[in-house]
């Protein structure tokens, strides 16, 4: 009697599948011209082109980042430290800004200029970057290791500002 019932159930459940994936291709048929294919390339020319500039937010090496600044006079270097911290050392062409004041979006700055960012050891310029990449910054770089991994490379810096 058991064994009926299971083949009785089994019996309803395979009608049920094969009636659901049999409506499932009624309906794209009936969306679908049958005399409409495409090709791949015509796929390809249907789907929406690429967006013309990805986002950059890399992590850069302190010798990276020093020729990235010679090279480029347009980059903003920003050092998110505090002003106790930037008293004892600093890396030339930084400007002191307050890691609050970007978390708070209270430093107006351009978006697309590139931006490095720099502190002490690498983690609070990252999460700067990660802020400034998230609201739509195109071209934004942390400096690995911060300026202790500068000075640790022998690059210059200025004492006692």
């Amino acid at each position: 009697m058991k064994q009926n019932y299971f083949n009785i159930g089994f019996s309803i459940l395979l009608l049920l599948l094969l009636t659901a994936c049999d409506s499932n291709s009624q309906k794209n048929e009936q969306h679908t011209p049958a005399t409409q294919t495409s090709s791949p390339a015509q796929t390809a020319l249907a789907s929406p082109p690429p967006a013309p500039q990805s986002k950059i937010f890399r992590t850069i090496t302190p010798k990276e980042a020093q020729a990235m600044l010679q090279k480029r006079k347009d980059i903003i270097f920003l050092d998110v430290r505090t002003p106790q911290e930037r008293a004892q050392a600093a890396i030339a062409g930084s400007q002191l800004v307050s890691f609050w004041d970007i978390a708070q979006n209270k430093i107006p700055l351009p978006k697309d200029k590139p931006i490095m960012l720099v502190c002490a050891v690498g983690g609070r310029s990252y999460g700067a970057g990660q802020i400034l990449s998230k609201r739509g910054y195109q071209e934004v770089y942390n400096l690995k290791g911060g300026i202790e991994e500068w000075y640790r490379e022998g690059l210059p810096i200025t004492r006692g500002n």
